[in-house]
């Protein structure tokens, strides 16, 4: 099976690609020569439209949240009251869950209302530490709301449901004094508090495949997980024991299936599309479009902000079983699913200088995704040319039975 694959990767060739939202991005100032796009005149208008406007703007028009600075839980709670009461027409905010010290998970639906729309899950601060992430989450959703008119139907007909802080007792303790680097949630365990919520997802949960690795002459053994449960890589008592990964659990199966064609979870930092799996070093089926959608983003972003975005599977960093991603896609069956590292510099703890940069990124990807919907499972819009050091004949492909 596995040099079968590899002849047909081999094949593949560098097609010239077009994105439909290639002027989604001039809302910040940055100019992109469209070629083809679905989205037409879509911020148009916009196009010399610099940051320092943007800001001023968002200022003028939400009165107290602008995209210069990072925002408390508090805040983002009454900006995301703002949103719904201002654009009630499509902008919905309801609750998905309970957090163990009782707040509330909130999840903010974008939708035209069409009955037959697909659904795209997007998170941030599933990591609470990851403000970056929040505030990227943030600045794309303000983009998709405060420009949704002017959307082509090809982004207009998707319900956006997304939720910017997925873990909101560990946000707000990461800003609180000398908590700042905060990962896990709230959950106390006797002397310990906190469960790595990206660890918790009930597929491979706390499961390291090593078989696979020593059948395919790969030596690896950076894994990140941990039993104790003061690491900040605990996984829980169990699979799904946490009520923040029940909430997004319950939501997204509680759909007819098929319904969801993207779940897109935004971290930092590293500058990295990953997508599954991160359990061991199997490739899912469709890895050749999962690889070239994200290839096609970080391609994008390298045309507007410079940053080199690196496309693989998230075990190519290293082993963390029980993650969302592989959760999502191969739970939930949901075909482009994704796990982001935002840009760094070598920290957490990004100036807010950061923001809108890492934003624009987010957006991009976003919509890479959302453009690719409809796409075969086989042939998406776009087929970069696959890395030249890939070793074919270590390619291990899932089986039904994984």
């Amino acid at each position: 099976m596995a040099s079968k694959f590899g002849f047909a990767i081999y094949g593949v060739i560098l097609i010239v690609i077009v994105v439909s939202f290639c002027n989604i991005i001039s809302l910040s100032g940055l100019a992109i020569e469209p070629v083809v796009s679905k989205a037409g005149n879509f911020l148009e208008k916009n196009n010399t439209y610099s940051t320092d406007e943007l800001l001023r703007d968002l200022k003028r028009d939400h009165k107290v949240f602008s995209f210069d600075e990072y925002y408390n839980l508090t805040q983002i709670n009454n900006y995301m009251n703002y949103l719904q009461h201002k654009y009630k027409n499509f902008v919905q905010v309801f609750p998905i869950g309970q957090t163990w010290e009782g707040r509330t998970i909130r999840t903010l639906k974008i939708s035209s209302g069409n009955a037959n729309n697909s659904a795209f899950w997007i998170d941030g601060g599933i990591h609470a530490r990851e403000w970056i992430a929040v505030s990227s989450v943030l600045f794309l959703t303000n983009v998709l709301v405060t420009n949704w008119l002017d959307l082509d139907p090809v982004f207009r007909n998707v319900d956006y449901y997304i939720t910017p802080v997925l873990n909101p007792d560990g946000y707000a303790f990461s800003h609180t004094e000398d908590n700042r680097w905060w990962r896990r949630n709230r959950r106390k365990m006797g002397l310990c508090y906190g469960v790595d919520l990206n660890r918790n997802f009930p597929y491979k949960w706390n499961e390291f495949k090593t078989n696979l690795l020593e059948s395919a002459g790969i030596e690896f053994t950076n894994m990140s997980q941990s039993p104790d449960c003061s690491s900040d890589e605990y996984p829980g008592l169990a699979p799904s024991s946490e009520l923040e990964t029940r909430a997004v659990i319950n939501f997204i199966t509680g759909f007819p299936a098929n319904k969801f064609k993207g779940f897109l979870s935004f971290h930092t930092y590293g500058k990295y599309i990953l997508y599954p799996y991160g359990y061991d070093h199997r490739m899912p089926k469709n890895f050749i479009k999962l690889f070239s959608v994200g290839q096609t983003a970080a391609d994008k972003i390298f045309n507007v902000t410079e940053e080199k975005y690196k496309v693989f599977t998230g075990s190519s960093l290293y082993l963390f079983p029980g993650n969302s991603i592989d959760w999502a896609y191969k739970v939930a069956k949901i075909p482009l699913s994704y796990l982001v590292e935002l840009r760094d510099n070598l920290s957490f703890d990004l100036p807010p200088s950061e923001i809108v940069p890492a934003g624009k990124e987010a957006l991009i990807i976003a919509m890479t995704i959302v453009d690719n919907f409809d796409s075969s499972a086989e042939t998406p819009k776009s087929i970069p040319v696959v890395p030249a050091d890939w070793n074919y004949e270590n390619i291990v492909i899932e089986s039904d039975n994984d």
